[in-house]
């Protein structure tokens, strides 16, 4: 009787391992990476939110004109207690207050993006 696995098996059973591993690292990261984008999603959708609350309680401030461009940055959004003070960008680190969203007023309704470089147009 043999005790015991000889060298062979035990490298076989290492590059079998191995391949899995290979294999399977690239799927792993791609899932990560997904899982970030959708918290970002889920961070902007947060500052989206926000800002819509912001134009609907200054609606005297913010005709409704197509064409219009409103710039709002998130100091303003935290001040009126809309965001919370630190708004977290998962991996991408913290938004900076002075950061901008841009209100463009399309067709009867409101399109939000993050934009630094935004200037108003009424």
């Amino acid at each position: 009787m043999r005790k015991g696995f000889t060298l062979v098996e035990i490298i076989a059973v290492i590059v079998i391992l191995g391949l899995i591993t290979l294999l399977s690292f690239p799927i792993i990261l791609n899932a990560i990476k997904k899982t970030e984008n959708n918290l970002s999603l889920g961070t902007k959708n947060l500052i989206y939110s926000a800002s819509s609350q912001y134009i609907n309680s200054h609606i005297n401030d913010y005709s409704k004109t197509k064409g219009n461009v409103y710039c709002i940055t998130l100091d303003t959004l935290v001040k009126e207690n809309l965001l919370p003070a630190t708004i977290q960008n998962e991996g991408l680190g913290d938004f900076g207050l002075q950061t901008k969203v841009k209100i463009t007023i399309s067709d009867d309704k409101y399109d939000y993006d993050i934009d630094n470089s935004c200037v108003e147009v009424k």
